[in-house]
């Protein structure tokens, strides 16, 4: 900012699908896939997720050794609506019991 003060920097975050040109925003980071056809998108980094779990909590209620296990688990999981938390290896794909929606 120092080498560019007359750039005027406004950060949002949000996690809504929103029109960036009626918002008038002029960079976007997403994640996901890309909704509208008419963004130039880059993919600029891969975003991987964990399921976590305290020590405690694995020796009350036991340590899965599958994703369908997950369904008798407690857990927070964010998603956005619509979308079904899902876990890949190699080729083989397991859709979990979590899945977003409101209402």
């Amino acid at each position: 900012m120092a080498q560019h003060p007359e750039l005027d920097l406004e950060v949002v975050l949000d996690d809504r699908q929103i029109d960036l040109v009626q918002e008038g925003i002029d960079l976007a980071l997403r994640m996901g896939k890309t909704m509208d056809s008419t963004l130039t998108a880059r993919r600029v980094a891969r975003c991987k997720r964990h399921v976590l779990g305290t020590p405690a909590y694995f020796n009350r209620a036991g340590t899965p050794s599958a994703p369908g296990e997950l369904s008798k688990h407690q857990a927070v999981v964010y998603l956005q609506e619509g979308h079904v938390w899902s876990f890949v290896r190699e080729t083989t794909y397991w859709p979990s019991a979590f899945k977003a929606g409101f209402g």
